[in-house]
């Protein structure tokens, strides 16, 4: 989901998609995205740009990442709906 989340993003969003490189972890200040994978612990690549998204998350995580994303281009939370199973 949040690949998919990403790269919608991405594409609505093509001259100002690096700014997701400026997320990163609350406390731990690690990041969640970088264009280079060996940054991350676990990478996969956002579909139609040079930007990894580190995927070893929890679903919880995911979706606090998820409205992060959401929120840092201008879009409310409420803007999707995430459901969990």
């Amino acid at each position: 989901m949040l690949l998919q989340l990403c790269s919608a993003i991405a594409e609505l969003n093509k001259d100002k998609f690096n700014e997701i490189l400026t997320i990163v972890g609350r406390q731990s200040q690690k990041p969640f995205f970088s264009k280079n994978p060996a940054d991350l612990r676990s990478a996969n690549l956002i579909n139609g740009t040079d930007i990894y998204a580190k995927v070893n998350l929890n679903p919880d995580s995911v979706i606090r990442l998820s409205k992060n994303v959401l929120t840092k281009f201008g879009y409310q939370e409420t803007d999707i709906s995430i459901e969990t199973q």
